[in-house]
C-alpha cells in the first residue's frame, strides 16, 4: 500500500516486492500517476496518448492506475511521447523502511480524514504534483511553526 511520509507518496522497500491488497506495487501506482499527471499537463487524452504507442486506451488506464507495470521500453516511449524526460517519472519518489504507521499517526489520519474539509485537502494533495506538495508542506509549516521573537518581529497588543 502506497504511504504518505513528508507529504510525499512513498514506496516500501521499492527492491522487495510489498504489494498493496489490490496486487499492485506503490511504485507502479506512483508511476502511473505521474504518467497521467503528465498526460493531463500536455492537454492529450488517454486515447491520443493510446494512439501515438499504438495501444488501447485501455492500456493506458491500467499504467495510470497502476494495475499493469509499465516496461522500461514503454515508459521512454511515454516520456518522448509527453515530452518529459524518463527521470520525471520517478521524481518525488522516496524510498523509506517499512514500517507500520504509530499509534499518533493513526489518531492524526483519522481526526484529519474524519471532516471533509480533511479529506478536501487529502484528495487535492495527492492529485497535485511533487514540488507543489514540497511548496505546501512548506508554507504550512512556516504558519504553524512560531518564528523566534526578535524585536522586528514582535508586535505591541492592541495594534
Amino acid at each position: 500500500m502506497d504511504a504518505v511520509m513528508n507529504g510525499m507518496v512513498t514506496a516500501r522497500n521499492p527492491g522487495n516486492a510489498t504489494t498493496s491488497e489490490l496486487g499492485r506495487h506503490p511504485v507502479d501506482i506512483y508511476v502511473g500517476r505521474q504518467i497521467r499527471f503528465a498526460r493531463k499537463r500536455r492537454g492529450m487524452s488517454q486515447e491520443s496518448l493510446a494512439k501515438c504507442l499504438g495501444l488501447t486506451f485501455q492500456q493506458i488506464q491500467k499504467y495510470e492506475f497502476g494495475t499493469n507495470r509499465v516496461s522500461a521500453s514503454r515508459l521512454f516511449e511515454i516520456a518522448r511521447a509527453l515530452h518529459r524526460p524518463v527521470s520525471y517519472f520517478f521524481e518525488g519518489l522516496v524510498d523509506v523502511d517499512e514500517r507500520e504507521p504509530t499509534d499518533t499517526e493513526k489518531e492524526i489520519l483519522t481526526v484529519i480524514l474524519g471532516t471533509a474539509e480533511g479529506r478536501r485537502l487529502a484528495k487535492a494533495f495527492l492529485a497535485s504534483m511533487p514540488h507543489v506538495r514540497k511548496a505546501i508542506i512548506g508554507l504550512l509549516e512556516a504558519v504553524v511553526q512560531p518564528k523566534e521573537t526578535t524585536p522586528e518581529t514582535r508586535q505591541t497588543p492592541g495594534l
